[in-house]
């Protein structure tokens, strides 16, 4: 059967007595359209899995057009029966015989067959698209141009007798939870468990032997420690430090995730059964996932408060400090002409923790800022903690209030 392709694309019209404006007339230019933009697919109807109807319920067979709607203005060139395939997941079959209709500037591709395989499941790939400004279609809608297959468009749909849930997936796996994550912890010999988006493929996660795949646990800048497997399910992997840790360390649990793939059903494209590190789509190499957490009983400082006192500022620790971490540059004040310098006066609170009184070596103005550095340490050597995590010294534990 004949391929019958027909492109029904509209001319722009430029006016004339108006150069500089090719768009004139135009009311529904989207938002972040033209040259440089990777245009991703604003809609398609059927959506994921989505019910295909016939149209023609009196003919025999499914007649139905899918709907794809782009956010950008695309190139006609390049909506061509060759960038679009169509594969019959149920069988394995390419669908020949579509029909490609466009419309430039309603931003549609319309894939029609007459004869659809009743019962079956479909996905629907466009690779190739560019918009008319030259910029290649952001299939997987991350922002970034990660090339074939990556950048390919994928969408599934069912016809009368087909199941969604046999529609093959169009996004790769990604990691749901990991646990402990960013926290500080007590325990010597932690349960590590991560939870996955789906079910995964467990001999990328375990080897012949029993022994844990593609997964590290490393004191930071140390060297790896043995692991033992709790569990492993398709979609949670528990693992445990063979000896027990040390305390007042910072320790790195490393997946390679590009060694990890799910376990997806048959014709779902090989690329995206590998693990999404970061959740933000398919691309060529995969960078490890990694989390940390820290082992310590001591809890690190936290700024108790902070407000205005004759000519400065009192700012209050909830621990005992080590003076000579709060040098400057550690604990500043600004206002809205910059920077207020000042001298730091440094006593006991009743609790035994430091209190800061920073006297203005300027008048200030009438809005105050402090802030202390999350490098200031405690007596027992732990860095500032701002974001309650207890784990100090983090990029995000910097302190800044405004009074």
């Amino acid at each position: 059967m004949r391929h019958a392709i027909a492109f029904l694309f509209a001319a722009v019209l430029f006016l004339g007595c108006n150069p500089d404006n090719l768009l004139d007339g135009n009311t529904d230019q989207p938002l972040g359209t033209g040259a440089g933009n990777l245009p991703p697919v604003a809609a398609v109807v059927p959506g994921v899995a989505g019910l295909l109807a016939d149209d023609n319920p009196d003919m025999a067979g499914v007649q139905a057009t899918v709907e794809i709607r782009f956010a950008d203005y695309m190139d006609p060139a390049t909506l061509v029966a060759a960038n679009v395939r169509v594969l019959n997941t149920a069988t394995g079959d390419v669908v020949t015989g579509l029909s490609l209709t466009g419309n430039a500037e309603a931003r549609r591709l319309y894939v029609r067959h007459e004869d659809w395989s009743g019962g079956s499941e479909y996905l629907l790939t466009l690779s190739g698209v560019e918009s008319r400004y030259g910029s290649p279609l952001d299939g997987n809608g991350n922002g970034r141009a990660d090339g074939a297959p990556y950048d390919d468009f994928l969408t599934t749909f069912y016809v009368t007798g087909g199941n969604p849930a046999n529609c093959v997936p169009t996004v790769p796996p990604a990691i749901a939870a990991a646990l402990p994550d960013t926290v500080r912890i007590a325990d010597f010999k932690p349960e590590m468990r991560i939870t996955f988006s789906t079910a995964m493929d467990t001999t990328t996660l375990r080897n012949s032997d029993g022994s844990v795949k593609n997964l590290q646990l490393a004191p930071e800048g140390g060297n790896t420690l043995p692991l033992d497997l709790l569990s492993l399910t398709p979609q949670v992997l528990s693992v445990t430090p063979r000896e027990s840790l040390i305390a007042g360390r910072k320790y790195v649990v490393t997946l390679a995730t590009a060694q990890v793939r799910a376990d997806y059903r048959a014709h779902t494209p090989e690329y995206l059964e590998v693990l999404d590190a970061k959740g933000d789509g398919a691309q060529a190499e995969e960078p490890p996932f990694t989390w940390y957490f820290a082992l310590d009983t001591l809890v690190p400082p936290q700024v108790s408060s902070a407000g205005e006192i004759a000519d400065g500022v009192r700012i209050e620790f909830s621990a005992l400090m080590d003076t000579l971490t709060l040098g400057p540059g550690v604990v500043q004040v600004f206002d809205e002409d910059g920077y207020v310098p000042g001298n730091a006066h440094f006593s006991r609170t009743a609790g035994n923790a430091t209190r800061v009184e920073y006297y203005f070596a300027r008048e200030p103005g009438q809005r105050l800022r402090v802030f202390v550095s999350r490098l200031a340490g405690s007596a027992d050597g732990l860095m500032l903690d701002t974001n309650g995590n207890g784990i100090g010294g983090e990029p995000e534990d910097d302190y800044n209030r405004t009074l």
